[in-house]
């Protein structure tokens, strides 16, 4: 009900009388009547105030003067766009970095020119197709591109392709002036957009960006309840059109065979050597049959004069493509009138062209010098990719106008896909911030495996011959699942003998057999001293003799610093020297951008040749930054070598499983050396000879959780939430029945057949529920022991996939409340408990973690203008305010982790440029899969205050009701 004043307002020429004094009489009456007096009934606050003038004399026109405004000149642009074409694809490519431009003419001459970015006639180009390849193992950003007009063609090669070791990949794509109404249509458009250069800027551009892929879940889209059933029947559908290939094959190799047949036939019957008695004819008649059969599927080539009748037996597939799809055209299937969304689903459904995109595979896989090497095959690809989005979009933008015709529709598109989230230093503060927690708590719980995984270890110890020396596993339910058959602990393991150099290399807390002081137990209960003085890590031992050494700041201090290049951590072998690694693939190396091009490596990375223009820029980051500068610049000065301490002593604290998950810390140099009581190493005494001893047995399933790991130390002990161990190690029961795995039916929990005293701790509920399900039946040979297991009933976990799932770990988030609630329980101690805690706080971030580490920031700097305000002239945050916002954050860092450090951090801004796809649901609503989710922030939720990381530069602010 809107007040007269606003009906006035927004309803022009609509006035209502007022009603009747004798109406209004009678409803006073009527109210006395009931002892309900209108003068004490409360009075709702006025909401009168002066709207903006309507566009036009009614809503109808108002909201279409408004999205008539928002849609020009774009929606003339765009049809425009849809009814040209383009021009032919050239047949070679010029190989120079940025954009080349590829001129056709009529007479099919062509010429190539260097052109800073897609213009034409000395005008930047107002319509393009527009696609961006790039290779994510590496970098996020683009390696080419290519974009198509009206006019011309044009293709955009990044330097770093072309020369990896000399150049930075923090390249993107210029389109030209952004002030410049402009079109750009791609598939996942979006995807494209993050790669443009104007798209980082606080004024933002005049581009918009047209998704084929939208438009085509607009008018022809499914539902993601809808795939499954799309996906079965194109599958059934191609299976009977490969059926009905094979058949034709069959008769085309059975036809030449009768060929060969009648030929030989007539011949042998020219030359007297057989009598014909009438076989001649019937090879004839079965001759013609099956031609007859054969046109009959061939007659729609047939039908084309200028096909070529030695293609005969390739266009077969064709054809039956075309016949199957003439089936029931009176009443076409749902699933022949859509598609998935893919490119190569739109473009088969909507222009009938078929694309491979298996090539699209190596930029996933393959190396740059690879990718260099047949880029021209590549760049092919990326235009062939452009020529059929065209296509389509020439199909899908004029259905969509008839769907949506509103131009408010168009507008809406065109608006959501432009936006951009501006950040700043708080920004890497949170994923800092958030990582370490989420670190610390993991690693908790992977520390109360490791204990829980030695301890069964040391309870049950093996021997070479006999099994278990001590305990009995085998009357454990859970101990009873592993295997423990004895296994030799070699220095693979990290087991040595005495004497060995290497011994002090490992991590002997890694040994589950290793003791407190210095030894470490055999089978037979015999002890080797290894250590008769107090042992520190070598590295540290180093450190604390001269922090600021040539060998601390060489090889120990970046990685105490943890320095990292483009995210990715600094590492160091004595071959490569200093230099990161693209991916996870340790192989795959690279310099830093610093390095000299003679191919020269970094052998000190903490110099003003290296680290200082690379922190100053924000592409080399720390865990101290200040100190890194300081040190950068040469400082050595009484305060950087107590910062100096105070770091290597927050590193010496740290736990040991901790410590080897750490991509730095891992690299340090943690075998022990003896020091006297003031730190001095103590000097190496010549031991006596001690007779060998037997050999160290570990039973196959730590032996097989202690395997070799590439970047591992020797014994490092492998094992997370994840692993089917963990159920096992902590000793998990449902409602009080102890849990199996069973390879046939995964996590299962078994029951007494006799009564127990865990049937008077099951709910009514699961009590009805076994009293109907029937106990499961093992198949498998590995469930063997199960199946002949008497006295016992097997029953699956309850799942949320319904009865006929498998549970694959009980540990895993679904089954979260029913740890919480006291259903799953742990007899090994509290480390369900922490688990649990784990899971509820790092929720969140765990299912996150990995769309917010590669969101693609571009930070502002003198290279790079995007436009913000001097931070010192400008301030959108009150004092008070701002007190107000580090209080929550100290309290909410405190109840999440004791051991996380607040790092400051120098003020800088930067932009993220969202993958928002405008239409990605059948209902037309736009999705993105970080910043478009529900989620709220929660203090003990790691990672849940995402959004408010979005923050607005000095001199403006945000009004988060404006899109609601």
């Amino acid at each position: 009900m809107l007040s007269r004043s606003l009906h006035e307002q927004i309803f022009k020429n609509c006035a209502f009388p007022f009603p009747p004094k004798t109406y209004t009489n009678i409803s006073l009456e009527h109210l006395k009547m009931h002892g309900l007096d209108p003068a004490q009934s409360s009075t709702l606050p006025s909401t009168d105030f002066v709207l903006p003038p309507l566009q036009g004399n009614n809503l109808l026109e108002h909201f279409h003067r408004i999205g008539v405004s928002l849609s020009e000149p774009y929606i003339p642009l765009a049809k425009r766009f849809a009814e040209a074409e383009l021009p032919p694809i050239p047949d070679d490519w010029q190989l120079q970095a940025g954009w080349t431009k590829y001129h056709h003419s009529s007479d099919g001459a062509g010429y190539c020119e260097h052109v800073p970015f897609p213009a034409h006639d000395d005008k930047s180009e107002a319509m393009l197709t527009f696609d961006v390849e790039t290779m994510p193992k590496y970098h996020p950003n683009p390696i080419l591109a290519c974009a198509a007009s009206p006019n011309a063609w044009y293709v955009w090669i990044s330097p770093w392709i072309l020369d990896p070791s000399s150049n930075s990949p923090e390249h993107l794509i210029p389109l030209g002036s952004p002030d410049m109404s402009r079109i750009v249509i791609g598939h996942n458009v979006s995807y494209d957009r993050a790669r443009i250069q104007e798209e980082y800027h606080l004024a933002g551009t005049k581009n918009r960006f047209l998704d084929t892929m939208s438009l085509h879940v607009a008018i022809k889209g499914i539902s993601s309840h809808q795939r499954p059933a799309w996906v079965k029947y194109r599958k059934e559908k191609q299976d009977a059109i490969d059926s009905k290939d094979e058949a034709i094959e069959a008769v085309i190799h059975l036809l030449h065979d009768v060929e060969q047949q009648l030929d030989g036939f007539r011949q042998a019957v020219a030359s007297g050597l057989v009598d014909d008695k009438g076989e001649l004819q019937k090879l004839v008649d079965l001759q013609e049959k099956l031609e007859e059969s054969l046109s009959v599927q061939t007659s729609q080539s047939a039908s084309d004069p200028s096909a070529d009748t030695t293609q005969t037996d390739a266009s077969l597939s064709d054809v039956l493509l075309d016949e199957y799809a003439s089936i029931e055209t009176s009443q076409k299937r749902w699933e022949d009138i859509t598609s998935g969304n893919s490119l190569v689903d739109v473009a088969k459904l909507h222009c009938d062209i078929d694309i491979s995109k298996e090539i699209r595979n190596d930029f996933m896989t393959s190396t740059p010098s690879e990718i260099l090497e047949n880029i021209h095959d590549y760049i092919s690809y990326c235009a062939t990719d452009v020529r059929t989005t065209h296509s389509v979009f020439k199909k899908v933008f004029p259905a969509f106008l008839q769907a949506c015709p509103h131009p408010v529709s168009f507008a809406g598109v065109t608006t959501m896909g432009s936006g951009f989230l501006p950040v700043n230093e708080e920004w890497e503060a949170y994923i800092d911030r958030a990582e370490r927690v989420w670190q610390t708590l993991e690693g908790k719980v992977r520390l109360g495996l490791e204990n829980l995984a030695r301890a069964a270890v040391k309870e049950y110890k093996v021997s070479s011959s006999d099994g278990p020396v001590t305990g009995t596993w085998q009357d454990d339910v859970w101990s009873s699942q592993m295997d423990w058959t004895p296994k030799i602990a070699g220095k693979s393991r990290g087991i040595y003998p005495p004497g060995d150099p290497t011994v002090r290399s490992t991590l002997l807390w890694r040994n589950p057999l290793y003791t407190n002081h210095g030894s470490y137990q055999t089978s037979s209960d015999s002890a080797v001293d290894l250590s008769s003085s107090h042992d520190i890590p070598s590295w540290y031992a180093t450190l604390r003799a001269d922090p600021l050494s040539k060998k601390c700041i060489e090889r120990i201090l970046p990685l105490l610093l943890e320095l990292s290049f483009d995210n990715h951590p600094l590492r160091f072998t004595p071959k490569e020297k200093w230099h990161y690694c693209p991916s996870n693939d340790t192989s795959e190396i690279a310099l830093l951008p610093t390095a000299s091009k003679k191919g020269l490596k970094t052998g000190t990375v903490l110099a003003r040749a290296h680290s200082l223009p690379l922190l100053q820029d924000g592409s080399m980051t720390s865990y101290d930054v200040d100190l890194a500068l300081h040190l950068s610049r040469g400082a050595k000065d009484d305060d950087v070598k107590r910062d100096v301490l105070r770091l290597a002593e927050r590193a010496y604290r740290k736990d040991p499983a901790a410590a080897m998950d750490d991509p730095w810390l891992s690299q340090l140099d943690w075998s022990p050396v003896g020091v006297d009581i003031n730190g001095v190493p103590t000097p190496k005494v010549k031991k006596s000879k001690v007779d060998k001893l037997p050999p160290v047995y570990w039973p196959k399933w730590y032996w097989d959780l202690t395997k070799p790991k590439k970047g591992m130390p020797p014994g490092f002990l492998d094992i997370t939430t994840r692993n089917r161990y963990a159920p096992l190690l902590l000793k998990i029961s449902w409602q009080g029945f102890p849990l199996v795995h069973s390879r046939e039916h995964g996590w299962v929990f078994r029951v007494a057949l006799s009564p127990t005293s865990a049937d008077s701790q099951m709910d009514p509920a699961t009590r009805e529920r076994l009293r109907r399900s029937n106990p499961l039946n093992f198949y498998h040979p590995d469930d063997e022991h199960l199946a002949n297991a008497s006295g016992h009933a097997f029953h699956k976990l309850p799942y949320k996939d319904g009865e006929s799932a498998n549970v694959g770990s009980p540990l895993a988030k679904s089954f979260l409340k029913f740890a919480m609630d006291g259903v799953l329980k742990s007899s090994a101690g509290d480390e369900l408990k922490e688990l649990v805690d784990v899971g509820v706080k790092c929720s969140y971030w765990i299912s996150a973690r990995d769309r917010i580490l590669n969101q693609m920031v571009k930070w502002e700097d003198k290279a790079f203008i995007m436009g913000f305000p001097d931070t010192a002239t400008a301030t959108n945050h009150s004092p008070k305010e701002t007190e107000s916002q580090q209080t929550e954050l100290t309290e909410a860092t405190a109840t999440l982790g004791e051991n996380t450090v607040e790092i400051p951090r120098d003020k800088k801004w930067g932009i993220i440029v969202p993958q928002v796809i405008a239409m990605g649901t059948v209902t037309r609503r736009a999705i993105e899969r970080t910043w478009l989710t529900a989620s709220n922030a929660k203090k003990n939720r790691v990672g849940s205050e995402l959004k408010a990381m979005v923050r607005a530069p000095p001199g403006y602010a945000m009004d988060i009701e404006l899109y609601g």
